[in-house]
This record gives structure tokens, C-alpha cells and sequence, in this order.
């Protein structure tokens, strides 16, 4: 018996040694940031940018929340804060997917006191086959501290962290190799074409949205949904595959949700002009603010808002 519970004892040290390992590198600082180097942060921060942006909100406190993809991340809470004194914390995943946001959503609400959420969203997202499950694996390991400890990507950062520190190496920021017009065609030519050319109405997305704005209403929870630009060159994809009927459709959806609606995605001077964007889904800063200043003001030159009546009427060249 001794000699067994002498192996048992021996077996766990590698485990313990493991387990403290993990603990004292701590890459997102999940139980204290006491393990401090120059390069941890920006790291772990490139490794995983949605995983290190959920973990920062672990110990905080909001009421309020922006939910979505790169697009809702750009939308500035500091400019927010500073001009309509209203404090928002930013629930982001790069080329999030709808069932994500729900996830998100419910998962904040049900951890928070929210009475405010904005997410952000496009037709391109609204889709049966854009699904991922990055959200369910962040939320595991947001909640379950054995997740962390144990997530094998976790453990190749730690290695990652500690050689950086040891070997005192330099971070290089890696610059894009092709100019803005070679890789605006090229997103056109693969994502937008990938995205648009394999489409199915997500009738189970749809009840999910309305079921989300439901819950806001019954709940008192102030909810918006913006439906950000696209440049109108990607708008012409999505054309050339014959998915404005299925588009309208979406736009009835939103039109009918008790939560307030802006469209910033359609035919329009800005969504022309390429310097608003960085890509052909992505506007540039100036134009975020030009967002933020419409919703937060309840005034809308460029949006339409799901109250106006106009609002499922897709405006093109045509």
C-alpha cells in the first residue's frame, strides 16, 4: 500500500510541476500578473486577441457592451465615453459568426448587470454556413480555471513567453507585404466570392435574433443592431451571385425587431469612395466615428433606422 501510494505521489510531481508552470507564466494573466516581461503582453495579445480581450473583463464590472466582429472592435469606446459619457466594454472576436454573438451576448448578460447592448452584424454573416465555435472554447476557459491550465495552446504560449524573456528577443511587427489595391482584389477574388457563393437562408439564425430582441424588450435591456458598410465593390459580389432577394429578406427581418436598426450598408456616396475603407468590409476610423456619432445622437443623415419606413428598400445604381 505505501509503495503504492509512493508511485501515485511520484506520478503527480511531473503534474504539480505542470500546473505551477502554467500558473507562474499565466500568458493572460487569468489568476495575477505577477509574472511581468516586456513582450508578454503584445504575445498573448497576437496569439489570441478575442481569448486576451474576454480574460481582461474577468475581474471587471459594466453595464454596457459592443458585441461583434473586427468591425463592432473598431467602433471607439474611448470617443464614446469622451463625447456622449457613456461607458461600453467591447466583446470582440475577429470574423466572429453569429451563433458566437449570441453566446457572447448571453453569456455577459447572464454574468453582468447589462442594460445596454449593441452588436454589430452584415449580410455576410447571415448565412447557415458561417458557423464556428471559438466562443464556446473562449467561455470554457473564462469560467473553468482547469480549461486554462490544461488548453495545450496555452502551454505552447507559456513556452513561447518564458524563451522570449530568457533569450531577451525583440518582437517584430510584421508589415503587409502587398500594397491596399493588390489586396483589395484579392479579398474580393477570394473571400467575398467564398462567402456570397455558398449561401442558405439561416432560418435558425433568423428565431435567434428575434429571439435575442425579445429577451432585450422583456428584460429592459436597451438593444441595437448596426449593419455596418461594405464597400460597394463587395456589394457588386454579392450581386453577381443573385442574393439581393435573400438580402431584402434580411432586411424585412430587421425591420420587424423591437430594438432600433441602423443600415449603413447600401448604395451611398461613402460606401463608393474607397478611401472610407481599409478593405472592402472594413471602414476606416473616420468613418467609425461618423457611426458612432449617428447612433449615439439618434440622428441619422447616413443611416436608416428600422423606424423609418424606407428602410427595406435596398438602394442601388440600378
Amino acid at each position: 500500500m505505501k509503495k503504492f501510494l509512493k508511485n501515485i505521489c511520484l506520478g503527480l510531481i511531473p503534474l504539480a510541476i505542470y500546473m505551477v508552470f502554467i500558473i507562474s507564466i499565466d500568458p493572460y494573466n487569468y489568476f495575477s500578473d505577477s509574472f511581468k516581461t516586456k513582450n508578454k503582453s503584445k504575445i498573448s495579445e497576437t496569439n489570441n486577441r478575442a481569448l486576451n480581450q474576454i480574460l481582461s473583463l474577468k475581474n471587471t464590472e459594466f453595464e454596457k457592451i459592443i458585441v461583434g466582429d473586427s468591425r463592432a472592435g473598431a467602433l471607439d469606446k474611448d470617443y464614446i465615453f469622451e463625447n456622449y459619457q457613456l461607458d461600453f466594454e467591447k466583446i470582440v472576436i475577429p470574423a466572429a459568426k453569429l451563433n458566437e454573438i449570441d453566446d457572447l451576448v448571453y453569456f455577459m448578460v447572464s454574468n453582468q448587470s447589462i442594460n445596454e447592448i449593441i452588436i454589430g452584424m452584415n449580410f455576410n454573416m447571415f448565412n447557415d454556413f458561417a458557423f464556428s465555435t471559438r466562443a464556446d472554447e473562449i467561455l470554457k476557459i473564462y469560467e473553468r480555471p482547469l480549461f486554462y491550465i490544461f488548453n495545450f495552446n496555452i502551454f505552447k504560449l507559456s513556452i513561447k513567453i518564458l524563451n522570449n524573456h530568457l533569450f531577451k528577443l525583440d518582437i517584430i511587427d510584421s508589415k503587409p507585404t502587398m500594397s491596399k489595391d493588390d489586396f483589395w482584389q484579392q479579398h474580393l477574388n477570394t473571400r467575398s466570392k467564398w462567402q456570397y457563393s455558398r449561401f442558405k437562408y439561416p432560418t435558425e439564425y433568423a428565431e435567434k435574433i428575434k429571439e435575442l430582441d425579445d429577451y432585450c424588450l422583456e428584460n429592459n435591456i436597451k438593444f441595437t443592431v448596426i449593419l455596418f458598410p461594405h464597400h460597394y465593390d463587395d456589394i457588386k459580389v454579392l450581386k453577381s451571385y443573385n442574393l439581393m432577394e435573400d438580402k431584402q429578406k434580411f432586411y424585412e427581418l430587421m425591420k420587424g425587431l423591437n430594438g432600433l436598426v441602423i443600415n449603413y450598408d447600401y448604395f451611398h456616396e461613402r460606401t463608393l469612395n474607397i478611401k472610407n475603407f481599409d478593405d472592402p468590409v472594413h471602414f476606416n476610423d473616420e468613418i467609425g466615428k461618423i457611426i458612432v456619432d449617428e447612433v449615439f445622437s439618434n440622428s441619422f443623415q447616413w443611416g436608416v433606422s428600422n423606424k423609418d419606413k424606407n428602410f427595406t428598400r435596398i438602394i442601388n445604381d440600378s
